[in-house]
C-alpha cells in the first residue's frame, strides 16, 4: 500500500468508524488522563518557554470564545 492509498483508507476509516474511535479516546483519557496532566504541570512548572505558549495558546482561545 502507497503512502497516498494510505491516506486515503484511513482517512475512509476515520469516517466510518468515527464513534467507536471517539469512545476509546475517551475512555484512555478517563484512565490516563492524570497522568497526561501531571506531566503538564511539570513542563509549565520547569519550562518558562512552554509556560508562555500555555499562557498565549488559552488566551487566544478565551479571546475568540468570549
Amino acid at each position: 500500500m502507497s503512502e497516498a492509498e494510505r491516506k486515503v483508507y484511513m482517512r475512509e476509516y476515520r469516517k466510518q468508524h468515527r464513534e467507536h474511535l471517539l469512545a476509546m479516546n475517551r475512555a484512555w483519557w478517563k484512565k490516563h488522563g492524570w497522568k497526561q496532566n501531571a506531566i503538564r504541570r511539570g513542563q509549565y512548572r520547569n519550562n518558562p518557554d512552554y509556560r508562555a505558549a500555555e499562557l498565549a495558546r488559552k488566551r487566544k482561545e478565551r479571546e475568540h470564545h468570549g
